[in-house]
């Protein structure tokens, strides 16, 4: 988590959709623990290799980064907007 305001925002989330009232940094993680053991419960991935397609050589995510976002002309997400370089970043930390 980055910044605080990602933390409010995740503590948040972990009170209203699991119950979590704790200090915010304790709810977030709890509340993002129990969304990855929910995902699994329910056999959603987790990650890239979770597709059944194994781990991407770094070139592979930039290519979709870029596509994801339209050669970085498009901007994902309302919360906090996406550029091809956060997305990189997150199929990065998702890619085992």
């Amino acid at each position: 988590m980055s910044g605080n305001g990602d933390i409010a925002r995740f503590a948040h989330y972990a009170k209203q959709v699991w119950g979590i009232e704790r200090d915010e940094i304790s709810a977030a993680k709890e509340g993002i623990e129990r969304t990855i053991a929910y995902f699994e419960e329910i056999g959603m991935p987790t990650s890239i290799s979770g597709l059944g397609i194994g781990v991407l050589e770094d070139e592979t995510l930039k290519e979709l980064a870029l596509d994801a976002t339209m050669n970085d002309t498009v901007r994902l997400s309302l919360i906090r907007p996406l550029s091809a370089e956060d997305v990189l970043e997150i199929f990065r930390k998702a890619n085992y």
